[in-house]
Order: C-alpha cells, then structure tokens, then sequence
C-alpha cells in the first residue's frame, strides 16, 4: 500500500486503490490533493486515494445528476466558427453530415420537449420556417426526421397502451399483433415548412426535394394574422437565421417572417440561437422573438445566458474528445443513445 507524502495523515494512510472520475472542467481525468489546495487533471487515467477521490468529486458536484446537468461555457461566434471550422478541417466531417447530425437532434429535442400523448389534429402539427442560411438547411433536416418519428402508443382491446405498461408483462414488450386495433388518434407528427427565402445553394435544394418526396408540404405564404397559425399548429419551429446572421442582412421576406413569430401565442423552438438575437449579448424582451426551447448545437452560444424559457438541449455527442478538451467544452452526460441532452 502506498500513500501521497503531501497529504493529511488520513488521505495519506488511504491506499491508492480507486480511480477518479472524469473531470467535466477539463474533459479529462480527475484527481486531487488536499494538500495543494487545487484539482489537476489530466488525460490520462491517474490513480487517487478513495478518499480524496471521494472528497474531490464531492467539492466538483460531480454526482451523477449534477454531472448531468453541469451547465455549459457559452461560446461567442468566432469561437463557435473555429470549432466548426475544426470539425470540417482536421475531422473531415462534411458540412451536409453536420447538418444532417443537428437536424436529427433538433427533431429528437422537439419531441422530448412535445411529444404525441393526444388525440387532436393540432398536437401532431409543427410548421418549420426555414431561412436561406445554414439553419434554414438543419430546419429542412429536422422536418423529415420529424416526419418520420411515431408515438409508440398503441390500443389492446380498447386500452390505450405505451411501452413500459402492464401489457408488457403479458406479450414480451409488445402485444401481439392481431390485439392491435387501428388507433384512435394519429400516431406521427405532420410538418409544415414555410421559406421566406428560396436558396439556390446545392445542399438547401437537395433537403427541399426530399422533403417535397416525403409529402411534407411547403406553405406559399406566411399569414400575417398570427390566430390563423396559433390555431392550424401545436408549435413553431425557428431556423430562420442563424448565429452572427441580423434580420436586415437576410433581407426583407425574412425580416417579415420574424415580425410574425414574434407574435406567436402556441410555443416557439429556436435552433443554436433565437433569430435575430445578438450571439454575443442576446435579445431584447420587446423586440426579439423569445422562445420556448431553445436547441443548441455543439456548445451553447453566449446569447444563450439570455434564455428563459421553458427547456434548452444540446446537441453534442458527434463532438469528439479531443475536441471537447481543445475548445474547454463542458458537454453533459448523454443519456443511452440520446443525440442531445437536456441544460
């Protein structure tokens, strides 16, 4: 048994026995030394005593919850576009991967914060509107993938079940197949999407065909009476502008299309940053739209400090390590297979 010559008689006499777990302030591994007064971490696996690994995991808040959801460093635009520029360069990710990586989680965020649990039209409606930047594109991405997802919700003899009820202990998991009755209420949600502003750009054009093949209809227009939208739709998806990107440079349809939003009565989903917003300070109360999930990408941004409304998710987890550690990048724990995370 061997001990750390530094350290108080107890965490001295305790044998180095137990490995630290990873510290989320340096993306590495943890350990500590009450003597030196401060954490060091390192990327490779150290052995500590239990009791100062205990002691430190205890002074980092690192249980599993709080690890979870240890909040995130903001990034301001220019250190957002040299992550990005990272993953493109040294990573050889494609730009249509990352959108495609952020629309899928962007779907996933939207339906852990909505999910199909009611039986009326309305609860099943999304209208995306799509601006002709990158966001528009991961706006066009996350129409398909919601066009696609299902409630797993089924009826068994007039019952409504879910996985996870009592009918799983009787069929394995899934009841068998001639008890399934046609549901009683549609079981998959039904986007809408609405461009203020066609692109031209190869990637928007081919996302618009797929969608256009998947039967998810393109709205011609926008109604300025804001009722007609708060009553045809459960919510309202954001990927107008992205970050760094101001209503008076997207030009006038997109500018019109925000001034819409802005009035919106059912809930609004804004994608890596509220359209409009200032990336760096955030937006105004009175005259930016306020969301109520906002769905960051990667890390969140520093307008994010603004946000208050009701859930913030992370999409993170294609994020590689090595990265992680580079750009100081606290990301939370991914639950499963999740894509994103709650903040």
């Amino acid at each position: 048994m061997s001990s750390c010559p530094r350290c108080s008689p107890e965490l001295a006499a305790a044998p180095w026995s137990g490995y630290s777990l990873d510290c989320p302030l340096s993306g590495g591994d943890h350990h500590y030394h009450p003597c030196r007064g401060s954490h060091g971490c390192q990327t490779k696996r150290t052995r500590v005593p239990q009791a100062a690994a205990a002691f430190s995991n205890q002074a980092c808040g690192m249980g599993k919850r709080q690890e979870m959801m240890a909040p995130e460093t903001p990034r301001g635009i220019s250190e957002a576009a040299s992550l990005e520029q990272e993953l493109l360069d040294e990573y050889r990710f494609g730009r249509q991967q990352l959108v495609e990586l952020c629309g899928q989680g962007s779907a996933v965020a939207v339906a852990k914060a909505f999910p199909l649990s009611s039986g009326s039209r309305k609860q099943r409606t999304v209208l995306v509107v799509c601006g002709p930047e990158q966001n528009g594109a991961v706006g066009l991405a996350c129409a398909r993938h919601l066009r696609v997802f299902v409630s797993s919700r089924v009826l068994w003899r007039g019952t409504e079940l879910g996985w996870g009820s009592a009918g799983d202990k009787n069929w394995g998991g899934l009841p068998p197949a001639a008890a399934i009755t046609r549901p009683r209420f549609p079981q998959d949600y039904q986007p809408s999407i609405f461009c203020p502003a066609r692109s031209a750009d190869a990637l928007h054009c081919d996302l618009t065909t797929q969608c256009e093949k998947m039967d998810i209809p393109f709205l011609s227009f926008l109604p300025t009476e804001v009722r007609l939208i708060d009553d045809a739709y459960r919510l309202v998806v954001d990927a107008v502008l992205g970050p760094g990107v101001r209503p008076v440079e997207a030009g006038g349809p997109c500018a019109r299309a925000l001034a819409t939003l802005k009035r919106l009565s059912i809930p609004l989903v804004s994608l890596d940053v509220p359209s409009g917003w200032d990336t760096e300070a955030g937006g105004n109360a009175k005259d930016e739209v306020q969301p109520d999930v906002l769905v960051s990408f990667a890390a969140p941004k520093s307008c994010a400090s603004r946000f208050s409304g009701r859930h913030h998710f992370v999409v993170g987890r294609f994020v590689p390590d090595d990265v992680r550690r580079k750009f100081g990048l606290r990301l939370p724990k991914y639950i499963g297979t999740d894509c994103v995370a709650a903040l």
